[in-house]
């Protein structure tokens, strides 16, 4: 199932295979804690939200790239760094629908 992600006419996912960066967050990134217990439902984030997102996705890398075995979802944390980022600079919300 997807976690898809959306402002303006930009758009991003999280696919079932890339929800293993959930097992990295932890009470220290409360976005990210929210993403990850109401993933199957419809969410929105203020742009203030987008901007707390970013940094605890950079977190989250810096935790990930400890381990070689998972370097693959530092493309997916890279992808949702860039997409939260540009929400935040274009002062967008996102909001976010799931399968």
């Amino acid at each position: 199932m997807a976690f898809d992600l959306y402002f303006g006419s930009t758009s991003e996912s999280i696919e079932h295979h890339e929800e293993e960066i959930f097992s990295f967050v932890t009470e220290s990134h409360a976005q990210l804690l929210r993403i990850k217990n109401d993933f199957y439902r419809d969410l929105s984030f203020s742009n203030d939200q987008c901007n707390l997102i970013v940094h605890e996705l950079i977190l989250v890398k810096a935790e990930i790239s400890k381990n070689k075995k998972l370097f693959y979802l530092g493309d997916v944390l890279d992808r949702l760094i860039l997409f939260f980022s540009m929400a935040f600079i274009g002062k967008f919300n996102v909001r976010s629908e799931s399968d």
